[in-house]
C-alpha cells in the first residue's frame, strides 16, 4: 500500500487598505507506491549500448534473434506455443525464466516528491472592486517507471504532470453608476434598472507547459533536446538532431532493437505549449425587491481566442517527428455565452 508524508507551513498577513498576502510552502512526499514491472525481461547485459545503428548493434540483434535448437520440443505442456517448435530465438533462452515469455507482476517501489511555493495577494472587496493574485512554483519528481524492463530500480525523473509555474488572477469591478453609487445615485426605479448594477469580471491563468513524454526508444545523442521558446515554432518543437537515428537512419529502421535505452521518458526543459487563457464576464443585477434580483450574464470563455497545441509527434520513425502536425487545438476557441440567473 503506497504512504505519503505531507507537511506545510505558511505565513499571512494583513496590510493596510484591505490587502492580505500569504505564502506557504507545501511539501509531499509518497513511498512504497506500487508500479508494474516484468521479472522475466531479457537482461540488460545483453542489450547493445551504442548510440547509433552500427555494425556491432546489427550484429548482436542478429545473435538474439538467431533461431537455435529448442530445448522444450516435445514437452506436452507447450503444445500449441511457440515453445513447442523444433527452434527458438536465443534471446528467449537467455530470459530468467527462458519457459516463460513476458512475467508482468507489480511491487512497491514507486516513489515521488513535490515541492512548492504558493503565494497570494488579495485585495478585498472595497469601493466596488476586488482583486486577488496567486502565483505557485513547484517541481514534482517521481520514480514510478523503469526505463528499461530489466533495471533494478525505476528511474526518477519529472513527472508527466509537473507544471513549473502557475499564474492565476482575478478581478471584479462594480461600475459606479445607479442607486447609492458615486454617480446617477438618485437614480429612480427605471432609470437605476438600466444604469445600475452593472459588473466587469476577469480571470486569467498562465501555466507552464507538461514535460513531453518520449514513449518510444531512440538513439540518444546526450545533448540538450529542448529549443529557445522564442527559436520554436509549430515546423521544430524540440531539437531533433539530438537523436541520431533519425539523422543517420531511414524511418522504417529509426527504432532500435535490443538496445539499453538511456533517452529519458520526459526531459525538464523540453515541454509543450504553455496554457493562457482569459475569461471575460459583463453581468448587470436588476433588482426586483429587497430579496429578489435578476442576473444576466454575457461571457466570453477564452476570449482573445489563444490555442492551446497538441503535442510535438515524439515517435521516430515517422517524418513529422518533432513537428506539431495535429490541425486541432486541445482548448476551446473562444466561445460567447448568456444567461440569466433568478437570485432569491
Amino acid at each position: 500500500m503506497s504512504k505519503q508524508a505531507r507537511y506545510q507551513i505558511g505565513l499571512q498577513r494583513e496590510l493596510p487598505g484591505g490587502l492580505v498576502v500569504e505564502a506557504v510552502y507545501v511539501g509531499n512526499y509518497g513511498y512504497d507506491i506500487e508500479i508494474t514491472r516484468n521479472i522475466n525481461a531479457l537482461p540488460n547485459t545483453y542489450l547493445n549500448t551504442d548510440n547509433s545503428r552500427t555494425a556491432a548493434m546489427n550484429s548482436n540483434n542478429t545473435f538474439l534473434t538467431a533461431q537455435v535448437s529448442n530445448p522444450f520440443r516435445g514437452l506436452a505442456e507447450f503444445q500449441g506455443t511457440g515453445l513447442f517448435n523444433s527452434t527458438i530465438a536465443r534471446s528467449q533462452l537467455l530470459r530468467p525464466f527462458p519457459a516463460f515469455g513476458d512475467i508482468l507482476t507489480s511491487n512497491n517501489d514507486g516513489k515521488s516528491w513535490y515541492h512548492a511555493g504558493q503565494f497570494r495577494v488579495e485585495k478585498r472587496f472595497s469601493q466596488g472592486y476586488t482583486v486577488q493574485g496567486s502565483y505557485t512554483w513547484s517541481k514534482w519528481i517521481q520514480a514510478t517507471e523503469y526505463l528499461n524492463a530489466a533495471d533494478p530500480e525505476p528511474m526518477r525523473m519529472i513527472s508527466d504532470q509537473d507544471v513549473r509555474h502557475r499564474i492565476s488572477m482575478s478581478a471584479m469591478y462594480s461600475l459606479p453608476f445607479g442607486k447609492g453609487r458615486a454617480f446617477l445615485t438618485d437614480a429612480n426605479g427605471l432609470m437605476n434598472a438600466f444604469v445600475g448594477g452593472w459588473q466587469i469580471q476577469g480571470v486569467t491563468q498562465l501555466q507552464s507547459g507538461f514535460p513531453i513524454v518520449f514513449a518510444n526508444d531512440a538513439f540518444y545523442s546526450g545533448s540538450e533536446v529542448s529549443i529557445p521558446s522564442d527559436a520554436r515554432t509549430t515546423g521544430q518543437w524540440f531539437n531533433t538532431a539530438s537523436f541520431t537515428s533519425v539523422l543517420n537512419a531511414s524511418a522504417t529502421n529509426a527504432t532500435p532493437v535490443n538496445h539499453l535505452r538511456t533517452l529519458p521518458f520526459r526531459f525538464d526543459s523540453a515541454r509543450r505549449d504553455y496554457i493562457k487563457n482569459v475569461d471575460l464576464s459583463l453581468l448587470k443585477d436588476i433588482q426586483i425587491r429587497e430579496q429578489m434580483r435578476v442576473q444576466l450574464r454575457l461571457e466570453f470563455i477564452n476570449a482573445f481566442n489563444e490555442p492551446y497545441f497538441p503535442g510535438p509527434v515524439v515517435n521516430p520513425t515517422s517524418s513529422a517527428f518533432g513537428q506539431i502536425s495535429a490541425a486541432n487545438q486541445e482548448n476551446y476557441a473562444r466561445r460567447a455565452q448568456v444567461g440569466v440567473k433568478f437570485l432569491f
